[in-house]
C-alpha cells in the first residue's frame, strides 16, 4: 500500500494542516462535483474491499482494520464528521 504510506507521511508532517487543507478543497468543490465524486469514490472503494482476504489488515491513521472495519469506520466517519 505505497500510495497510502505516501499520505501518511505527509499527514504526519502537519496533521493539522493536513485535514484543514483537505477540508478547504472540498468546501469550494461545487456541490454537483462533490456528490459525483463521492459516488465515483464509494464505489470504487466499496469494490475494492470486495477483493481484500479475510483477516488481512489495512493500514490506516489509527491501527490495522479489517476491511469490514474499515468499511464500518468509513461510514461513522462520513456521517459523524459531517453533521
Amino acid at each position: 500500500e505505497p500510495g497510502f504510506a505516501t499520505i501518511l507521511a505527509t499527514a504526519n508532517q502537519n496533521p493539522t494542516g493536513f485535514v484543514d487543507a483537505a477540508a478547504e478543497e472540498l468546501a469550494l468543490t461545487p456541490p454537483g462535483d462533490l456528490l459525483a465524486e463521492w459516488r465515483a469514490t464509494r464505489g470504487s472503494l466499496h469494490d475494492a474491499l470486495l477483493t481484500v482476504d479475510v483477516g488481512r489488515k489495512l493500514a490506516w491513521f489509527g491501527p490495522p482494520m479489517s476491511a469490514a472495519s474499515m468499511a464500518t469506520a468509513r461510514l461513522m466517519e462520513t456521517w459523524a464528521h459531517g453533521l
